[in-house]
């Protein structure tokens, strides 16, 4: 009879923890609220993959050898301002603690009988589905990990706020009758954007949107924004007669204002295959003069499909100014840029350094290997201490009640760090090592041009070698190297530093690009920053709100 009552529970914790972990797997996200009740449409429900198993309340009951068990929904909210969310983030809350102990209940019942094997198999599969459950919902937007999980990874959750404040901001520009704010003759950041006309769909009007949108007077005044309309054909860009560009740019530059041979040059790259890429560098070349003419002490140079987050420039100033720090106290005059941009994809564990992990796992097994032996040595002085003032007790006892064999202890270390180890890297290397703000050294990986907060000092370097890189490729008649991989290449030529801001300010919201050599094969591969997602509005908004009552 114990034998079947042991072999009952063990079905019944197998079955919860199967069940639990088939939870975390069969879900489909939808991208807003559920809650009718709700006037926000903020939140991100789940459901399972087979609702009609659910009752009115979410839940889903499971029945073995007639024990009828509640198993319920799980919800995840990105919006702490969401009424309903908080109350779903309860029921959460009370659902997983419900299933926890109704998993315990069963393994105390299994520990009453006599069969440690079944009690110790149980207890392993529910602590793997707690494992797996864990981390498939905390690791699913790391994209080095194997928990990824695009469908919700990508969802677009701040951005979508930002597009919508951006759309009402470039809207009331349009209306408006009142004259714009002027910048100041010495402004301290000159913001400049290149933007070009894509196939379907066009980012400037969102890009400049959340870049004015929110700032405070006096942060306005002292940016200085510039803006290239990227063709020698200006009709061509939907932006030439808008009517709110002229009301939130502080200058436009044109290529007619350029000399006839020049103009004629970017006519033949326009048509040209490959000379798109040097068109872009000759772009970039342009904004940082016209900024370099500002006299602003940062220059910021953005891609036109970028979106900035509320606060974004009071956290640029204060990134530029803990680079200086940082730099100053390394030994070193000056660094190259601060990165407004990066994307996690470009982060996790990359096969060119392998010899460091494989390096530090040694180390770390080295350490442990050494920890153990030590102990065991001061173990067993302290055990024939022991054993002289105890005369009338056996030795071997104690030596067999207190330790494990050596080669036992070896074993269970090296597999115990095994699990560690894949554990670590199976979840990822972003959820187990994220950066800490507010900077980073980040001299690769980092990828693309999106936002490059420069110091005004380093103009002047990065032009000369732009103008050089061009002069090699006009001579040797090449197609040349996209101005990112330019600027990169220089940095690595003069070991220059390289700091990253952390979170990112900005976002990649282009899945079109302006030119065909680039356009992606999926938006679940684009150039995107999944920390962005998680900002949560109302907290940025205090923040900047905190910042802008310190100005007055």
């Amino acid at each position: 009879m114990t034998n079947i009552y042991s072999d009952i529970m063990m079905l019944k914790t197998i079955a919860l923890a199967a069940t639990f972990a088939h939870l975390s797997t069969a879900t489909q996200w939808a991208q807003f609220c559920d809650d009718d009740n709700c006037s926000v449409n903020c939140g991100i429900s789940v459901n399972l993959a087979n609702p009609g198993c659910l009752n009115e309340n979410g839940r889903k009951s499971v029945k073995i050898h007639g024990t009828d068990i509640m198993l319920y929904s799980l919800v995840v909210s990105p919006r702490s301002n969401c009424p309903c969310q908080r109350e779903k983030k309860k029921k959460t809350a009370f659902a997983m603690l419900h299933t926890a102990s109704s998993l315990l209940t069963t393994m105390l019942a299994l520990r009453k009988t006599h069969s440690k094997a079944i009690a110790y198999t149980a207890l392993s599969f529910f602590l793997l589905g707690i494992l797996y459950l864990l981390s498939s919902h905390i690791c699913y937007r790391d994209p080095g990990s194997v928990f990824f999980d695009p469908n919700r990874a990508y969802l677009a959750l701040y951005s979508a706020v930002r597009q919508k404040q951006a759309a009402a901001y470039i809207e009331q520009a349009t209306l408006s009758t009142q004259p714009k704010c002027q910048p100041d003759k010495l402004p301290k950041l000159c913001v400049a954007i290149a933007s070009t006309t894509r196939p379907s769909v066009q980012y400037l009007d969102s890009a400049v949107g959340s870049l004015l949108v929110g700032l405070d007077p006096v942060e306005r005044q002292e940016i200085y924004l510039i803006l290239l309309i990227a063709h020698t054909n200006t009709s061509l860009h939907p932006a030439h007669n808008a009517t709110w560009i002229d009301h939130v740019a502080d200058s436009i530059l044109q290529y007619n204002a350029l000399p006839p041979k020049e103009v004629e040059e970017i006519k033949l790259l326009e048509i040209s295959e490959d000379g798109i890429r040097q068109k872009t560098r000759i772009d970039y070349i342009l904004l940082l003069e016209a900024c370099q003419r500002t006299g602003a002490s940062q220059v910021l140079i953005l891609e036109d499909d970028v979106l900035a987050m509320d606060g974004w420039y009071h956290r640029s100033i204060a990134a530029a100014k803990e680079a200086y720090r940082r730099t100053w106290s390394m030994g070193l005059s000056d660094y190259l840029y601060v990165r407004l941009f990066w994307s996690e994809r470009h982060q996790g564990w990359n096969k060119e350094e392998w010899p460091i992990y494989a390096r530090n796992i040694v180390i770390f097994l080295s350490i442990q290997l050494a920890v153990l032996l030590a102990g065991r040595a001061l173990l067993d002085g302290r055990l024939d201490s022991h054993q002289n003032d105890n005369n009338d007790e056996d030795p071997q006892v104690w030596h067999n009640g207190l330790r494990l064999p050596l080669m036992k202890s070896i074993v269970m270390l090296l597999i115990g760090n095994a699990f560690l180890i894949v554990s670590i890297f199976v979840a990822g290397r972003m959820s187990i090592f994220p950066y800490r703000g507010p900077i980073v050294q980040m001299p690769t990986y980092g990828c693309c041009t999106q936002g490059l907060l420069y110091p005004s000092t380093r103009i002047p370097t990065v032009l000369r070698y732009l103008r050089h890189q061009g002069e090699l490729e006009r001579q040797h008649e090449a197609g040349g190297i996209w101005v990112d991989q330019t600027i990169e290449k220089f940095a690595n030529e003069e070991h220059e530093l390289r700091w990253a801001i952390v979170p990112s300010v900005l976002q990649h919201v282009g899945a079109v690009s302006a030119t065909k050599q680039s356009l992606e094969k999926s938006s679940y591969h684009r150039i995107f920053s999944f920390s962005f997602e998680t900002m949560d509005a109302e907290q940025l908004r205090r923040e900047h709100q905190s910042i802008v009552d310190g100005l007055h």
